[in-house]
């Protein structure tokens, strides 16, 4: 049996996490968009090629995984992101 401890902030706290968190999900947005412009031109760097780097899939494991950490820390979705992207196959 695990115990979760449960973190107070405050607002000014909150606003500030929430800031920060939505900053960071906007890089790796702009991150999957390259990545995805460069699987559709067939310029992925060798690394990434033969894996599912910037593909329709990628993205929406991403956006489960973006609002769980978001309903989870915000009880919202997706406050003020931007996983409302078109993807581009």
């Amino acid at each position: 049996m695990s115990t979760v401890d449960t973190l107070i902030l405050s607002e000014t706290q909150r606003a500030v996490l929430a800031e920060l968190i939505t900053a960071e999900q906007r890089h790796a947005t702009r991150w999957w968009t390259h990545m995805n412009e460069l699987r559709r031109r067939n310029e992925l760097p060798d690394w990434a090629k033969g894996k599912d780097v910037g593909s329709s899939h990628d993205h929406d494991l991403w956006c489960e995984s973006r609002k769980a950490l978001n309903q989870a820390l915000f009880g919202s979705d997706d406050p003020g992101g931007d996983c409302r992207i078109e993807v581009k196959v």
